[in-house]
């Protein structure tokens, strides 16, 4: 975990790797009467990749001592001020995929995502700070198990198919197609202003999973399984997405 008091904030330019592992990010005030007292940033440079994703582990090809963490790991984002995703970036917990000495293929399920901007209250007023999403967020899992969870939080939220973000006021606009991609089985957003969905916005969310390919049990056992995500096979939906609002 990395923490930040004052107004520098965290910047990761720099790609992390931890094969489900847990991440967390989080940035907070200096206490009162010290120099750059508010919270500052938390930004993730231009094509930086985060991944604690399930790596592919494959006993048929490699022994059963072929060993490493198959379920997704955990990402948050706790900025106590505005967060921005650079162009690029990749923010990834999926789940991977194991396949016994018995040639069984199974898949683990993907982890969880969560990331979060705060307004500054400046008395009865709330000051948007900006919610930037340039990047991509990946929980994909194979069909049968289970997607991860993304939960979104900024001072606003806008659905709809022209909905802009607003790094000034701190709106963050979701397409919601783009809501469906991914591959997360649930979905938590929480609009500290406000939470408004678009008039003739059409909310028909659906989750996303892989589809192996046969020839995945001669693969040999890697960090992702071979040839990206999915290894051998397909992305297909996976039934609707479980909204709310934390």
């Amino acid at each position: 975990s990395l923490a930040a008091r004052g107004v520098d904030g965290i910047v990761l330019g720099r790609a992390i790797d931890s094969a489900g592992g847990n991440l967390t990010l989080q940035t907070s005030a200096r206490n009162v009467g010290q120099t750059g007292t508010l919270a500052g940033d938390i930004q993730v440079a231009r094509d930086v990749t985060l991944d604690v994703s399930g790596r592919f582990v494959n006993a048929l090809a490699d022994g059963l001592a072929s060993s490493a963490a198959t379920s997704g790991g955990s990402i948050a984002l706790r900025s106590g001020a505005g967060l921005v995703l650079g162009e690029g970036s990749l923010l990834d917990v999926s789940g991977g995929v194991r396949v016994s000495a018995s040639g069984a293929i199974s898949g683990s399920a993907a982890g969880s995502l969560l990331l979060s901007s705060t307004p500054l209250a400046d008395g009865g007023t709330l000051l948007g700070k900006a919610f930037e999403l340039a990047g991509s967020l990946r929980g994909l899992a194979l069909h049968g198990a289970r997607g991860g969870s993304l939960g979104l939080r900024a001072t606003e939220i806008v659905i709809g198919p022209d909905a802009g973000s607003d790094a000034g006021t701190g709106r963050l606009g979701l397409d919601p197609a783009a809501l469906s991609r991914g591959g997360f089985a649930s979905l938590q957003l929480d609009g500290v202003a406000g939470l408004r969905v678009d008039p003739g916005t059409a909310l028909s969310l659906q989750g996303q999973s892989w589809q192996a390919a046969a020839s995945l049990a001669g693969q040999a056992s890697g960090r992702h399984a071979p040839g990206g995500r999915p290894p051998a096979g397909r992305v297909r939906p996976s039934g609707r997405l479980r909204g709310g609002s934390p």
